[in-house]
């Protein structure tokens, strides 16, 4: 269901970014806040590195594995919120009486088999 801003919109083409807006703006906050919290541990670990062991700072790290580990955090982020989209959607859906992939392919029982025919398909 659109939200009541979107509504207001109807007759223009903007509704469509609204429309994408309410979709993923929830996703998108949750990524930047995950990927804000991996990029502080990844700055505290490059401290603690450089006051614990001073004289091997130079070897553990240097402005390429800085980048790498700033990549890796958004990206790991990314994935993991695209994730929990997805857990959130089959969930809606679920909740809504529509029957997921794994329910028509018989899979039932615990997360691990559920989560697993989800990729799978």
């Amino acid at each position: 269901m659109l939200s009541a801003d979107v509504q207001a919109y109807t007759g223009r083409h903007d509704w469509l970014v609204f429309a994408y807006f309410d979709a993923y703006s929830e996703s998108a906050v949750n990524m930047f806040a995950l990927t804000s919290t991996w990029v502080t541990v990844v700055m505290a670990v490059c401290r603690y590195i450089v006051v614990c062991r001073p004289l091997h700072a130079r070897a553990y790290i240097s402005l390429r594995r800085t980048r790498l580990a700033l990549v890796v955090a958004f990206f790991l982020s990314t994935l993991v919120i695209k994730i929990m989209h997805v857990a959130d959607i089959v969930e809606s859906l679920q909740q809504r009486g529509v029957s997921s992939r794994w329910d028509r392919a018989g899979v039932d029982g615990d997360r691990h088999h559920k989560t697993t025919a989800l990729v799978n398909c």
